[in-house]
Parts: structure tokens; sequence; C-alpha cells
């Protein structure tokens, strides 16, 4: 399955964090415990700024593999094939995975032929939120390498709408736009360093 990803996002201080999380108490879904774990191939993917994850969400049976492709800043094309949570932990035990074919597909067409993949990074993250009809704002927590950071997602539907939903949320709240490296990259650049 294929769809795009429209999204806004800004690291945040833990006190901005939890300025958010009491703001939007009666709102936001309870934590939820998400573990993803990243993978390449030789660096053909970072090189091409895409990313692999595997992403297993707590009491759900079913994984996530995705294959995110940029298309500008703010959108990414996400190709994605849900497989049983029993398969995939089985695969990332051993360090590799098999793609399925959808995902070699989409991998060739962005002229990545080697899928052989292996596993650069682990995050987990907990993770709340508050769905609108216009937007989902997305509250994360996320440890990765001994790091431990703070998170402010918006996803939209329009990039133009959005982003001025966005800007507004962090103006409201006092909160600088910082230039935020997307989770894949930070988990992956505090691997390298430990």
């Amino acid at each position: 399955m294929r769809e795009i990803e429209i999204e806004f996002k800004n690291l945040l201080t833990l006190e901005e964090f939890t300025a958010l999380q009491e703001a939007y108490a009666s709102k936001l879904s309870l934590p939820i415990e998400q573990t993803n774990w990243y993978f390449d191939s030789q660096s053909h993917l970072r090189d091409a700024k895409c990313a692999l994850r595997i992403r297993l969400v707590e009491g759900e049976d079913l994984g996530q593999v995705t294959l995110k492709v940029p298309q500008s800043k703010v959108e990414i094309f996400e190709y994605t094939e849900l497989l049983p949570r029993e398969e995939l932990l089985q695969q990332i035990e051993v360090g590799q995975i098999s793609l399925p074919l959808s995902l070699q597909v989409a991998l060739q067409s962005i002229d990545i032929f080697d899928t052989e993949l292996d596993l650069i990074a682990k995050l987990n993250t907990n993770r709340q939120e508050y769905k609108t009809e216009n937007y989902t704002l997305v509250l994360d927590q996320s440890s990765y390498a001994g790091v431990r950071d703070y998170e402010v997602e918006m996803e939209v539907n329009d990039v133009t709408e959005g982003k001025k939903i966005f800007e507004q949320l962090l103006s409201d709240f006092n909160i600088p736009k910082r230039k935020t490296v997307n989770k894949i990259m930070r988990a992956i650049q505090a691997f390298e360093v430990k």
C-alpha cells in the first residue's frame, strides 16, 4: 500500500513536551509503545535519503514494514506492508529481513536493486495522538542508543494549511522552531557515535 504522508515536526524540551501534554490531556490518546528497527543496504537507502523500517506496536498482531521515500521536506511516499509480528521478530533476531515483493519493486523504482538489508538502528517511542478532521497532533518520547528526546509532529492533509496550523501551535506555546532531523537519522547518528 502506498500513501503520501505530509507532516511537520519539531524537537521539544521536556518542559515544552510536558506543557503540550497538559494542554491536550483530555484529547490525547493513552501512550502507545512502538518499537522501530531500521535497515539499510550498504548505505544505499541512506544515500538516497530513504528509510526502511519495521514497526511493532504494543498489543498488535501485525507489524509494519515501511519504505519511506521523500518527495519534499514535508511530503513522503510511504510503502507499507503488514506482516505477522512473530515472522518479523524472527527476521529481526537474525538481523536481516526478507522484503515483500511490493517493497522490492518500490526500491527498484528508485534504482536500488540490492535487497540484502542489515539492521542499523533501533528506536523505542511512546506516542500519544489527538486526531481532528484536518490534522493529527502527535507527541513522541523516543529512546535510542542511550538518548531520550521529545518531539511534536503534525500530520496534515494540506501542506499550506498544515504549515499555518503547526506554526500557530508552536507560537501559542512559545516553542522555537528547531531544525529537526527525522527519527531515523537521529537514531542512526546516535548508534554510529556509540
